[in-house]
């Protein structure tokens, strides 16, 4: 035995008898008993239907997803759009060709076919949403407040209105699905005027190209069902280039520092931007004074003026509660300072 080489197991003259008398009798695998280092390790690869993502970019995919059914479970479900809890999660992701999604898809179904692109230099490409059956027939269900009407309908087809209604439920899922790229991608857009099908087979589009497809499990209310993204190979050919350029550990730091700066910033600013825009009502009673029918059609017929014993700021809330307040002037600014308040019937 060299140096350096790990010690070799020494069988006895007993046990070298014992493993050829097994071998004989059939009840050891000569194969067993083969060194590793002659196994031949074996990649299957298939030529008619070659993968075109790499496990970055469907790793990469799949961050940007989690991000979009995060966003469009907090909305849909806080919302008023259906009155019922709205939950989804990616269930799985898997490259196949635009052939093989569209015959995998029911007829009719709702589908919504837009323009993406992922950054400003790369060319614009389909993004395919499809709304299972089961999932569409509760949206117009909670939507139209009628409860079964369009979920008993089998293979019902939409009409030009709840097609419409329908395009705008798209709009506002691509619109959390641009936020969710933008993540990683800062350039991204969407034109997010989809055009509406209800048969699989009326997309016009390479039959044969390569896509990546997310299946996104959904439960609205006691309905559960799919909502499928398809993406065209030429779509993601810029985040494909992007994970060819770096390596796994380059393209996590990047993501990272893009997370930490850009959309934070621009999340600041939205908030900023609203609560400088939100409107507050508040209502001013200068004071309250109890008169008689026959005084006020005295001072109305003689075009008098009410009078005030003592003069009194007042603010009064939705909830019907006083606050006394005091003017505060400092310049050209005006404020106001609010003192201990006292509900409305306290004072009756």
């Amino acid at each position: 035995m060299n140096e350096g080489e790990p010690p070799t197991e020494v069988l006895s003259q007993e046990e070298i008898d014992q493993l050829l008398t097994a071998i004989n009798a059939g009840d050891t695998d000569p194969e067993d008993f083969r060194p590793h280092s002659q196994t031949r390790k074996i990649k299957i690869h298939d030529f008619r239907r070659p993968d075109v993502f790499s496990r970055s970019d469907i790793r990469l995919a799949g961050m940007a997803h989690d991000d979009f059914v995060d966003k469009l479970s907090r909305n849909f479900s806080s919302g008023n759009d259906f009155g019922s809890l709205f939950k989804c999660y990616i269930a799985s992701i898997d490259q196949l060709t635009t052939n093989e999604f569209i015959r995998s898809i029911p007829t009719p179904t709702f589908l919504a076919v837009d323009k993406m692109s992922l950054t400003q230099n790369s060319n614009e490409g389909p993004v395919i949403l499809e709304i299972d059956p089961a999932i569409s027939s509760a949206m117009m269900d909670y939507m139209a407040k009628s409860p079964n009407e369009y979920a008993s309908k089998v293979g019902w087809s939409a009409t030009p209105l709840e097609n419409a209604i329908m395009k705008g439920v798209a709009e506002r899922m691509l619109t959390e699905l641009l936020f969710a790229w933008r993540t990683y991608f800062p350039g991204t857009t969407i034109v997010k005027n989809p055009t509406i099908f209800d048969c699989p087979s009326r997309i016009m589009l390479a039959q044969q190209e390569m896509g990546l497809l997310v299946t996104i499990e959904t439960k609205l209310g006691d309905v559960e069902g799919m909502i499928n993204l398809f993406y065209p190979e030429r779509t993601l050919r810029a985040m494909r280039e992007f994970t060819r350029t770096y390596k796994d550990s380059e393209i996590f730091e990047m993501i990272t520092r893009t997370m930490d700066d850009k959309p934070k910033l621009s999340y600041m600013k939205q908030v900023v931007g609203t609560l400088q825009t939100a409107s507050v009502e508040l209502t001013a009673e200068l004071f309250r004074k109890n008169f008689t029918i026959q005084q006020v059609l005295d001072t109305v017929s003689s075009k008098g003026t009410f009078y005030f014993d003592k003069p009194t700021n007042l603010l009064r809330s939705n909830e019907g509660k006083l606050f006394t307040f005091t003017e505060i002037k400092k310049g050209n600014k005006k404020a106001i300072r609010l003192e201990e308040g006292i509900h409305e019937r306290d004072t009756q």
